[in-house]
Parts: structure tokens; sequence; C-alpha cells
């Protein structure tokens, strides 16, 4: 991860837009995406949800629209954004293969330490039809989505706008309270959530 400075690779590709939407545009676009993914998908959610009985597959696909409905806004507003304002693309410093692999490792690392712990708080149960291993590819699979559905967010999107704008400082701070805001309205945390 490279630093947030003003050479930060991120930082210069919003310098070198050739449209800004600006600090303002971008919170508005940001507060839609976020009421969208917060409120209207998990509203939705509950609508559908009392209508099936648990474990069948129409309770499933409605669980998987709510992790659509919550993360697509959160990958969409950024490339739909960064794509009209034409954000030049940053210059890796490791190859293509290099970078994948790293990320799987770092990927891989985090998620075992996550599990891990989740099974020493006595989270992780046996799953259904498919068993624990597929329960662990699905919790693999959804915690990538998640993960870089945030990152790509706030920290690809939202952060370097407003460090652009308002400076490093400031950035930082209002995109941290923006993340910090975005997971209190979901709800009180757990212990191994914090």
């Amino acid at each position: 991860m490279e630093p947030l400075t003003f050479d930060n690779p991120w930082i210069l590709a919003v310098k070198r837009a050739r449209r800004h939407a600006g600090a303002p545009i971008t919170i508005a676009i940001a507060a839609l995406s976020l009421f969208l993914a917060l409120i209207v998908a998990p509203a939705v959610h509950r609508m559908l949800a009392g209508q099936y009985p648990p474990g069948s597959l129409f309770a499933a696909l409605s669980q998987i629209l709510l992790y659509g409905g919550i993360f697509l806004p959160l990958y969409v507003s950024p490339f739909a954004v960064r794509t009209w304002e034409e954000w030049g693309s940053k210059a890796p410093v490791l190859g293509r293969w290099q970078r994948a692999l790293l990320g799987l490792a770092i990927g891989a690392f985090a998620f075992l330490i996550t599990v891990l712990a989740a099974a020493v708080a006595g989270v992780v149960q046996q799953a259904g039809p498919g068993g624990f291993g597929a329960g662990i590819v699905f919790a693999a699979f959804l915690t990538a989505f998640q993960a870089f559905g945030e990152e790509f967010f706030f920290r690809g999107w939202l952060q370097p706008i407003f460090a652009y704008q308002w400076g490093l400082r400031t950035g930082l701070l209002v995109t941290a309270a923006i993340f910090a805001l975005s997971h209190w309205v979901v709800g009180p945390l757990s212990a191994l959530a914090t």
C-alpha cells in the first residue's frame, strides 16, 4: 500500500482527470449509493425474506440479492464517476502477475486469520447441504467481494478526491468519518467485527 501523499498515484489520477465532479457532487453520489446499499437493499430483503421458508432456493436467492444490492452501488458509482472524469491510470510498480499473486497471498492470509478468529469466537458453524468446505468457499468469495467493494468505494474513489480537494488530513478524516458512519448505520457490531 502506498502512503497518502500528493505523490500517491491515486491522487495524481484525480489531478490528471479530464473532468472534475468536485467534492460536493462526489458526496451527493456517495450518499445516494450508501442509501441504496444500506437502507433500500436491506428493506427489500426483509420484505422478500419473510415470504419464503428458510433454507429454500428462493430464500437463498433473496440473500444473494441482498448482498448484490448492498455492494453493487459500491462498485458502480466509483466506476461510473472515474470513467466520466477520465482518471488517468496509475503506473504499477509490480507487474500484473506479481500484483495478482501478492494480492491473493495477502487476501488468503487475512481470510485464514478471520476464519480462525471466527472459529475461536464460536461463530463458525456446520454449513448446510454443501458442507463445511462449501461454506468456507462461499465465505471467501463473499469476503473478497465485500472487501474489494469497500476499498474501491472509500479508498480508491472518495479518499483521493477529498485529499486532492481539501488536503491530505481533511480528506483522510472525511473518508474515515463516512466509512465509520456507513458501518454504524448498519447496526451494532459484535466484538469480533470491531
